[in-house]
C-alpha cells in the first residue's frame, strides 16, 4: 500500500473543504493521460512555454554559462531537450538532472534525451521536492527548472515554502527558471481545462479510480462529476470532483463517509502578472535576470544572490 497517498486520502476527505492534493494524479495512468492533455488542441500551455524555450534558449545559455541542469517534476522532458540542446551545443559537458514522482515518466525523460542529445550524461532522481533540495549541493552551478505552469498548482502556503527552501538550498550564484501561465481571457483559461476530448477530466477522475486500484477504496466511479472554471478574484482554476451520491469507501482501515453534492478540490491552476513572480523573486533573495513572455506565457530566470 502507498502509505503517502492512503494518508492523504484519509486526511483529505475528513478535511473541510475536503481536497486530494494534485500530487496524486501522476502515477503512471495520469502520466499518461497528461501528456496527451499536452497535446489537445484547447491546451496553449505546452506549445507557448515550448515557442518561448526554442526562441530563447540561446539567451539563456548565455546568461548562465555552463551549469548542471535540474528539473523539478521534468516528466517526459520534451521541451527540456530544447534547452540541453543549447547547453550539449556549446561544447561543455552537460549533466541532466530530472526529478519526478512517476518513475515511467523518468524513464521516457532518460530515453527521450539520451536519444536528442547523446553528450548530455543523464542522472534520473525519482523523488519528491522535499526530498532532493539537499541534492542541489552536489552539483554547482546549477540552474534549476520549474517548467510547464506547475508553481501555478501551489496555493500561498506552499509557494511560500517553496521559495524558502530555495533561499536555503539553492546554491549562491546558481540560476532558477521558472515557467508560469499568465492572466488572460478567463475564456481562453477554461477552454483549456475543459477540452473537447475530455482528456482532462479523465486525468481527473483518474486520482479516484487510482484509490480503487492501490487502496482498494471503494469508490463508485460512475458516481462521480468533474467540474473546473475559473476563479476571477483569486485569478486561478479550481478542479473539483463532485459526489452525485453518497458513498461509503474504506482506506487503510479507516471508514470515510462522503455525502451527496460533496465537491473535493482535486487542483488549483493560478495565473499570475509577470510583477506578481518578480515580487515573489526579490522578497527571497533572488535577484531578475531576464523575462520571456508571450501574450500567454512566461519564463523568468533569475540568480541566487551570492
Amino acid at each position: 500500500m502507498n502509505d503517502d497517498f492512503a494518508r492523504a486520502v484519509i486526511e483529505g476527505l475528513r478535511a473541510k473543504p475536503p481536497r486530494i492534493p494534485s500530487l496524486f494524479h501522476y502515477d503512471a495512468e495520469g502520466s499518461r493521460l497528461f501528456e496527451q492533455i499536452c497535446e489537445q488542441p484547447e491546451y496553449y500551455l505546452t506549445g507557448a512555454e515550448a515557442m518561448l524555450l526554442e526562441v530563447n534558449a540561446p539567451w539563456i545559455v548565455n546568461a548562465t554559462g555552463p551549469v548542471t541542469v535540474v528539473e523539478l517534476g521534468a516528466g517526459n522532458a520534451a521541451k527540456t531537450g530544447l534547452l540541453l540542446e543549447a547547453y550539449a551545443g556549446g561544447g561543455e559537458d552537460t549533466t541532466y538532472v530530472p526529478i519526478d514522482v512517476s518513475p515511467d515518466a523518468l524513464r521516457d525523460a532518460e530515453e527521450g534525451i539520451r536519444g536528442r542529445c547523446p553528450s548530455v550524461e543523464v542522472v534520473p532522481v525519482e523523488g519528491v521536492f522535499e526530498a532532493v533540495w539537499p541534492l542541489l549541493s552536489w552539483w554547482r552551478p546549477v540552474i534549476l527548472l520549474f517548467l510547464g505552469s506547475t508553481f501555478g498548482n501551489f496555493d500561498d502556503e506552499t509557494a511560500r515554502s517553496f521559495f524558502q527552501a530555495l533561499r536555503v538550498y539553492l546554491p549562491k550564484g546558481s540560476y532558477f527558471l521558472l515557467g508560469v501561465d499568465l492572466v488572460k481571457d478567463p475564456k481562453r483559461i477554461e477552454a483549456a481545462y475543459n477540452d473537447a476530448a475530455g482528456v482532462t477530466e479523465a486525468f481527473t477522475l483518474n486520482v479516484f479510480a487510482r484509490m480503487n486500484r492501490e487502496l482498494d477504496a471503494g469508490v463508485d466511479l460512475s458516481t462521480l462529476r468533474y467540474e473546473s472554471g475559473y476563479n476571477e478574484v483569486e485569478q486561478r482554476i479550481e478542479t473539483y470532483v463532485r459526489f452525485a451520491e453518497t458513498q461509503d469507501l474504506h482506506v487503510a482501515g479507516h471508514a470515510l463517509r462522503v455525502d451527496e453534492g460533496t465537491r473535493v478540490l482535486v487542483e488549483i491552476s493560478r495565473k499570475f502578472e509577470v510583477e506578481h513572480v518578480g515580487e515573489w523573486f526579490y522578497r527571497y533573495g533572488l535577484h531578475t535576470k531576464g523575462v520571456y513572455q508571450s501574450d500567454d506565457y512566461a519564463l523568468l530566470l533569475a540568480q541566487a544572490q551570492s
